[in-house]
């Protein structure tokens, strides 16, 4: 299942300060230290929220099996995780045998779980340097422009091919052929956009994108599949507040 947050559009920069300063204590040191080095503070808020949208998202999805509550966790670090050789994550003993996996930027975050791999990606909506767009995405250049939602849009499905696979950002984008239908098929990999939307203003916020291997798909949870329902939702003060009550 999918689930995701979108942060305030107009939250002052020294709020996220005080908001993360609030959050910390609930982490667990190993997320702590993680996060402590992310500047500036909006986004170091974003990686603090990313672990706590999956606990809650985990929490969803086996209540059985995390009853704890957040200060239980960061003071016990029931739920930690390593990051195997390529940068993909996996939970510790005794939760192994659950996948999942998570992203986030600027504008929001983004938590995939299931019962087999996968990858997603969440991606801002920002210009593209020209030697950034020649380098990463030369097809979709006109005079080494990019347009900044189409990049947006490549940048999130590459992202989550990349994390479905473990093999990191070391496979270079011309190597996956621009994440195409072709390419997807070739590979077994299932993959679906979705454009992320502020409830208030209907504007494009993000692109999230996320990825499955084909044979996986009606496997990959043995609760409502990764692809056969919407993405859920929880508002940033939603989740905020899972963490204090």
């Amino acid at each position: 299942m999918i689930y995701y947050t979108l942060l305030p559009e107009n939250y002052p920069d020294d709020e996220y300060e005080q908001l993360y300063n609030c959050l910390r204590p609930m982490l667990p040191e190993f997320r702590k230290h993680k996060c402590d080095s992310i500047i500036p503070a909006r986004e170091r808020v974003s990686g603090a929220l990313a672990y706590f949208l999956l606990l809650n998202s985990l929490k969803r999805e086996y209540p059985e099996r995390f009853s704890f509550t957040v200060r239980d966790n960061a003071h016990n670090e029931y739920v930690s995780f390593v990051n195997l050789p390529g940068g993909k994550p996996q939970l510790n003993a005794p939760f192994s045998d659950i996948h999942f996996n998570l992203s986030h930027c600027r504008t929001g975050i983004a938590c995939a779980i299931a019962e087999s791999n996968v990858g997603i990606d969440i991606q801002d909506i920002r210009n593209v340097r020209p030697d950034t767009a020649r380098k990463f995405a030369a097809p979709l250049c006109t005079d080494g422009i990019v347009n900044p939602d189409e990049f947006a849009a490549f940048w999130s499905r590459y992202e989550a091919y990349v994390k479905l696979t473990g093999d990191g950002l070391r496979l270079s984008s011309s190597e996956c052929d621009y994440i195409s239908d072709e390419f997807l098929k070739s590979n077994n990999v299932h993959m679906e956009t979705r454009v992320l939307s502020f409830s208030d203003t209907k504007k494009t916020a993000a692109y999230m994108s996320a990825a499955s291997y084909n044979s996986n798909i009606s496997s990959v949870s043995s609760k409502p599949g990764l692809f056969t329902e919407s993405a859920v939702y929880i508002s940033f003060n939603n989740l905020c507040d899972s963490v204090f009550l």
